[in-house]
């Protein structure tokens, strides 16, 4: 299904109306750690089994304008729509409740990157998900090199970089909507309504020096209701303009930019457009002009402040959403990125200390927890180890062949945390709040609900249609455009409606 504008959008007063659930945005951000992703996705994973009890426990959802979705098999996400075909490629055995039907924006950094592309850009659940990470990590982090920069003074990555590149290639091969058929050509972008992924990689100079972030939005940045409010200030205006949306990148040049941790993997040359430079005088009356590409070098976002992207998340919905929305529930979730002991000569500490105090993910943390103190509409969570994970670095894969001992590490200490009552009652009131928002939202709108939930539009293919077959997500401005343009009355209208619904589409495990 190829990716097209919308010939209309939800229209959105600039006047508040707290009592809107649409309104209200919610977000889950990850941080970076390599391998010890797996631990964000346990803490994910659990999240989506408290809120499966949740949404059982109130039974069948009904909204608005649901009576044509037909008899509801099982509560699930997606109701009171009826679940899609092929959601998951784990057979029977997944938790059909999709972190994109309650959050509005996933984002991550590194390793936390390629997980929010996952979640949210292919829209997957929570057990694909950590299916697609074991198998990735395995196929990248159990071959590394023998002779590398790490072990011996060559200039060459640990891992393989064109055989990463096809790992991701592979993912996305099995995950891309049905009806793509090159995984290289797969964009970034993602269609109006639907939950936003938002990805950080950093842009470095010739001697892989960080110059500034580089920020991959899968929608476009729209600054006007702020403009039309005169509440932006001139630095905001400065910093929208320059500003970048989607843009043509693809899905594997994002998850390849924010993964290019140094002496790990080779930093990703991203063209970005053509440079023209005035060449040398041949005579008075002509000069060379030379093209040449324009391109960014980007590596691992990690490195640096937004190794926890939850400040950069939250400072973006500032100032790109309009003023009549706000951030509600924000859940932030770790990797338990390993404290090191300061033992050793002072020298030799001071050392460790600066190299850990590089991506440490608690300062964003406590800026979180401030911001949370003082504004009454934010809802802030953090899932994270707060002693740590011993034992399991960056690219820790025990055995090599089936890393099961990592995994096992992983999962114990993992599943000590979240064994405490103190956790329990925690993660049970993050999946409450989350449970109430889904729920009012389909009470308030079922007609974007099918769109966030869903992928719903109309495509229009009434044979005289000027417009070439017009892409419409509201079923109240398809039904106008079927009257206004082409005349159709009650009936025609009707079977036009059910002809021209069309939806996302998940791949079978064998498209």
């Amino acid at each position: 299904m190829a990716s097209q504008s919308p010939i209309s959008e939800f229209g959105l007063s600039l006047q508040p109306n707290p009592q809107d659930p649409w309104l209200k945005k919610h977000v889950l951000t990850f941080d970076g750690g390599g391998i010890r992703g797996y631990y964000s996705l346990l803490f994910v994973q659990r999240l989506m089994h408290y809120i499966e009890q949740e949404e059982n426990e109130r039974g069948p959802t009904s909204g608005i304008g649901a009576s044509h979705l037909g008899e509801q098999k099982r509560v699930t996400s997606f109701s009171p729509c009826d679940e899609p075909r092929d959601v998951s490629h784990l057979g029977t055995c997944y938790t059909p409740f999709l972190p994109c039907h309650y959050f509005d924006y996933i984002a991550g950094t590194s390793t936390g990157g390629l997980i929010a592309i996952m979640l949210g850009r292919f829209r997957m659940t929570v057990d694909d998900c950590i299916y697609e990470y074991r198998h990735l990590a395995g196929s990248v982090f159990g071959r590394p090199r023998y002779f590398h920069a790490m072990n011996c003074l060559i200039s060459r990555c640990k891992y393989n970089t064109k055989k990463f590149e096809q790992v991701i290639t592979n993912v996305i091969m099995r995950r891309m909507e049905q009806g793509r058929l090159n995984p290289q050509n797969v964009p970034f972008v993602t269609d109006y309504g639907l939950c936003r992924v938002f990805v950080i990689a950093n842009r470095v100079d010739s001697n892989r020096v960080v110059n500034e972030h580089r920020f991959f939005r899968s929608y476009e940045v729209n600054i006007r209701p702020r403009l039309l409010s005169r509440q932006m200030s001139f630095i905001e205006n400065f910093k929208a303009k320059d500003s970048r949306g989607p843009g043509d990148v693809y899905v594997w040049q994002v998850a390849r930019a924010t993964t290019a941790a140094p002496m790990y993997f080779e930093p990703l040359e991203l063209i970005t457009g053509t440079k023209v430079t005035r060449g040398p005088i041949i005579s008075p009356f002509n000069r060379t002009i030379c093209n040449s590409l324009r391109t960014e070098r980007l590596e691992d976002g990690g490195l640096g402040t937004a190794n926890n992207p939850s400040k950069e998340m939250y400072d973006e919905l500032m100032w790109q959403i309009p003023t009549n929305m706000a951030v509600s529930t924000f859940v932030s979730v770790g990797t338990a990125r390993p404290i090191r002991r300061t033992t050793g000569l002072e020298f030799y500490r001071v050392i460790r200390a600066e190299i850990d105090r590089i991506g440490d993910p608690e300062p964003t943390h406590q800026h979180m927890e401030g911001l949370a103190a003082k504004k009454q509409t934010l809802s802030y969570f953090r899932f994270n180890e707060p002693d740590g994970l011993a034992g399991v670095e960056f690219d820790t894969w025990q055995p090599k062949a089936t890393g099961q001992d990592t995994i096992a590490k992983m999962t114990a200490s993992f599943n000590t945390l979240v064994g405490r009552a103190a956790m329990v009652k925690y993660m049970r009131k993050c999946a409450k709040e989350l449970v109430t928002a889904r729920r009012a939202r389909v009470e308030a709108s079922m007609t974007k609900w099918e769109r966030f939930a869903l992928g719903r539009y109309f495509c229009c293919d009434v044979e005289d249609c000027s417009d070439d077959g017009p892409r419409e997500i509201d079923e109240a401005g398809f039904r106008f455009h079927l009257r206004e343009r082409h005349k159709l009355q009650d009936e025609g209208v009707e079977a036009a409606i059910e002809r021209c619904r069309h939806q996302w589409e998940y791949r079978g495990i064998n498209p």
